[in-house]
């Protein structure tokens, strides 16, 4: 047996410093497996002392094995205690194949059970900053530029209602008819000059909105119109500059009719707040017995209208809230609020509704996870309408994880905080996934979305916390093998600038 406790603390030790190297020195795991080293060292020393009874052995091997149960591969509570009625009655049955089995099946399953802790640590995208663009581009922008080609596609170019402008070795070679209305010239006014002479009419360089690796997009306003411009940069086989494309598009009425129905949104529920805040406060009146003693019937029917006008505030101030920020009133606060202390909070809060269908919620916050610069409120309300979709949504006796941890870019100037909330439950199809952020939609093509009921605002009032945050949120699903919803914020808000260099869109699946 001494031989079984020597190669147990040395897998201990190799264990335990793996998990350092990983950064994961400071974790449950980790302290778990510095104590079950000191506790092999105890029982070795015992061995050599002379206390060789293999129930004491099998029994005393019980603890490291619910230790990795627990710590290492998170599993509830009642494995290791199941491990435990079962185990101690074969240890005293069987002594000699129940202590062997127990001991060396140990040896293998430890660093088994390390390396799934630490897949399970690695369970978000690495966030890298986009690499400077290298001279060849992607296959799609590698062509050619030459007259004949550009004459062979100006009968298509021409019916087309989106202006585009092509240069060719610094000078325009062509402008078709929109471009030159979207621009208020004519095309004989660009066409043979220099790139350079011509910079007076094409829109001015403003702040980039969009950037694929092989072309940039931008809006600017242009003779009264809100333009958007995209430019793409086409070289050739030897990786050469032959010239740019440039296409434009007004989306002027587009933009309009955003700022009506966020303007329209912000009316109506501002005009919403005065008679709910009514509603709410002679609801309370009557409640405190001021207009005369309530039956219980009555002070039950009472609490019903006082939760739905809960409900209706609720919703009131969350589309105030989505038209706040999408139109740039938002700053950022300077609070700093603890993701364990909130996601436990909202796990206990929203426990006893989970429980209902037989549901439990589980959290697992990495350790290394600092405070991160967001309010309180703000995070909680995220990770409520999370959990709260996830327990519409999950099958009855289904687990709802709650998992977060810490990522960094490759250089470590920019830490996130990655948190995402898993459901077991029918999951959301190719289709809804592309809309299931937008304002007011809700999926009803399932008997189970038509009965969770819902405005469909939820989930836009997330998204739009989230991107206040500079950050991002993505889903992953498949129809009836559940969903998982990921967001992504800084820790310590950076500037508007570095926010765009580091989230980067290709890093996250399903986007």
């Amino acid at each position: 047996m001494p031989i079984f406790y020597i190669l147990s603390a040395l897998l201990l030790a190799a264990c335990a410093f793996w998990l350092r190297r990983e950064e994961r020195g400071r974790s449950r795991f980790a302290y778990a497996l510095y104590l079950l080293l000191a506790y092999d060292l105890v029982r070795l020393v015992a061995v050599w002392a002379g206390l060789e009874d293999l129930r004491w052995l099998g029994l005393s091997q019980l603890l490291p094995w619910a230790a990795i149960l627990l710590a290492g591969l998170a599993l509830p509570w009642w494995t290791a205690a199941l491990l435990l009625l079962v185990g101690a009655p074969l240890v005293f049955l069987y002594p000699s194949p129940a202590t062997d089995a127990l001991m060396w099946s140990f040896l293998p399953a430890l660093p088994l059970s390390t390396l799934i802790y630490l897949q399970r640590q690695r369970a978000f995208p690495i966030l890298a900053p986009r690499p400077p663009a290298p001279r060849r581009r992607p296959a799609q922008v590698v062509s050619h530029l030459a007259r004949q080609d550009i004459a062979a596609q100006r009968p298509i170019l021409e019916c087309i209602e989106d202006g585009v402008v092509v240069t060719r070795e610094g000078v325009v070679e062509y402008v078709n008819q929109a471009a030159a209305t979207i621009m208020g010239v004519g095309t004989e006014e660009f066409v043979g000059q220099a790139v350079a002479e011509t910079m007076a009419w094409l829109p001015a360089r403003p702040a980039m909105i969009g950037d694929d690796g092989g072309s940039t997009q931008s809006e600017v306003e242009l003779n009264g119109r809100i333009v958007r411009q995209q430019m793409s940069i086409v070289y050739d086989e030897a990786g050469a500059v032959q010239g740019t494309v440039v296409v434009l598009r007004d989306v002027t009425d587009a933009r309009r009719a955003e700022q009506a129905k966020a303007a329209f949104l912000t009316t109506v529920s501002h005009e919403l707040r005065t008679p709910l805040t009514a509603l709410k406060g002679y609801v309370e009146l009557m409640q405190s017995n001021v207009g005369g003693n309530l039956s219980s019937q009555q002070q039950q029917f009472l609490k019903t209208i006082q939760r739905n006008v809960q409900r209706m505030v609720q919703l009131v101030n969350g589309l105030i809230f989505v038209a706040s920020v999408k139109g740039e009133r938002f700053s950022l606060p300077e609070q700093q609020a603890n993701v364990r202390r909130l996601a436990q909070q909202i796990a206990r809060e929203m426990g006893p509704a989970a429980a209902q269908t037989g549901q439990q919620i589980e959290v697992n916050v990495d350790d290394r996870l600092p405070a991160i610069q967001a309010d309180p409120i703000h995070l909680s309300t995220i990770l409520e309408e999370l959990v709260s979709n996830a327990i519409k949504y999950n099958r009855p006796g289904g687990t709802i994880r709650i998992h977060a941890t810490l990522e960094a870019t490759d250089d470590k100037e920019q830490q996130f905080a990655a948190i995402s909330v898993k459901d077991e439950g029918i999951g959301i199809s190719p289709q809804d996934q592309l809309q299931i952020f937008d304002d007011f939609y809700r999926p009803d093509r399932r008997e189970e979305e038509v009965r969770a009921g819902g405005l469909g605002m939820g989930l836009s009032i997330v998204r739009a916390l989230v991107e206040a945050y500079n950050g991002r949120i993505w889903v992953e699903s498949r129809a009836g093998a559940g969903s998982a919803f990921t967001f992504i914020i800084p820790t310590q808000q950076p500037d508007s600038s570095a926010a765009s260099a580091f989230l980067n869109p290709d890093a996250a699946p399903g986007m």
